[in-house]
């Protein structure tokens, strides 16, 4: 009989219950989907390893529930919805946001969008481990206007960041006569295609990218444990086979190096980095919790962002330092763009949840998501054009 992975609902309502459970954090065999926040944390777990889970949360007076009892299964029926739309598709055409483009779509898509476009034009600012062009959108009418650099799908698994990313420069190019006016954008709708293909081909979950660096053939670096931020300090782990491992050395992997390349290049005065899953707005710093030194500034932005979301879905999104809001971790990108990169407003996105699925969206939500956040952009934007626009 198949034993399945399941994911637990952790309360957590003690600094000790929070200690207890962050040593499962970077173990073999269980994956945090939900850090430590907000009195709860979920935690995938291997079926080997859940009697012996389930005792010790019980001696530890841990109350639980399982929110899903067969995560294979969820991906199945995800996959086989996948299928349906795949099939409904067969037919050449654009992509349409009604399903999950392969990396292949995404370039297409660019491609296309950005044809005899005035102000946009398709770039590359690097190559995956495995090969693969790293695309993204300009969208420049003078080199004097301040820019605003996004990118997603750090985190393969993430699906809804790189959608979201999508239709952001879908609605940005499409007007670009009125974007082009206020700032020059750059957008990375897929950071790590390695990882993001092998999460459509063999391991919906897979969180690296696709590097080896040791003879254990681990596969994979977190990415955004790479940066050189604090760099091994806090939450990233030196086993290649964990899936915080942070890499050898910070800027180890072609798509960080290709990322730090492309921020420095462009200087950016906000940086906003889209993964999911929260529904989270927080900013710097992850490493500590010392608030930076304009963090009344990013706290009101992110605040008014937060509340025009909202009245879209009734999302409520939580707003903070990324440190005070989860827990210390190191090697991020947005802690790299604030301290090193001197990029002054930084956000990391962390998208929501649906039916309690985590990372993976039901195609009936997409929609609902891009819309959402979309409208996020668009407040940040507003914000940041009224503090730094020329």
């Amino acid at each position: 009989m198949r034993v399945p992975y399941k994911v637990y609902n952790l309360t957590i309502d003690s600094s000790t219950k929070l200690n207890f459970i962050k040593k499962y954090d970077g173990l073999d065999g269980y994956d945090f989907w939900l850090l430590p926040q907000r009195g709860n944390a979920h935690l995938m777990v291997a079926p080997e390893f859940q009697s012996d889970f389930q005792k010790d949360l019980k001696k530890n007076r841990i109350v639980y529930s399982i929110i899903n009892e067969d995560v294979g299964e969820s991906i199945q029926q995800d996959a086989e919805a996948e299928e349906g739309v795949a099939r409904a598709f067969e037919t050449p055409g654009p992509f349409n946001f009604k399903y999950f483009p392969r990396y292949q779509e995404i370039r297409n898509f660019i491609k296309a969008l950005v044809n005899k476009r005035k102000y946009s034009r398709m770039i590359k600012i690097g190559t995956s481990y495995e090969g693969w062009p790293i695309y993204g959108v300009e969208v420049m009418k003078s080199p004097d206007k301040p820019v605003f650099f996004i990118d997603a799908g750090i985190h393969a698994r993430e699906w809804a960041a790189h959608i979201s990313a999508l239709y952001i420069i879908k609605n940005v190019v499409e007007s670009e006569e009125k974007f082009a006016d206020m700032m020059t954008f750059v957008i990375i709708p897929c950071l790590n295609p390695d990882g993001y293909e092998y999460s459509h081909t063999t391991d919906r979950l897979w969180r690296k990218s696709m590097s080896l660096h040791t003879t254990s053939q681990c596969k994979g670096v977190d990415l955004n444990r790479n940066f050189d931020s604090h760099w091994g300090e806090f939450r990233s782990e030196k086993n290649p086979c964990t899936e915080i491992y942070g890499g050898p050395e910070p800027f180890s992997e072609p798509e960080t190096s290709a990322l730090r390349d492309s921020i420095l290049k462009y200087k950016p005065v906000a940086y906003v980095t889209i993964h999911s899953f929260g529904p989270l707005l927080i900013y710097p710093y992850g490493y500590t919790k010392d608030l930076p030194p304009n963090w009344r500034t990013l706290h009101r932005i992110a605040t008014k962002t937060a509340q025009n979301i909202k009245k879209v879905n009734g999302t409520n999104y939580v707003v903070g330092s990324a440190a005070r809001v989860l827990y210390v971790s190191s090697g991020g990108s947005d802690d790299w763009a604030y301290d090193k990169a001197e990029v002054p407003i930084v956000y990391t996105m962390e998208l929501p949840e649906y039916e309690k699925n985590s990372f993976i969206v039901p195609k009936k939500y997409i929609k609902s998501l891009i819309t959402e956040t979309y409208v996020g952009f668009a407040t940040l934007l507003q914000n940041i054009y009224l503090k730094y626009g020329v």
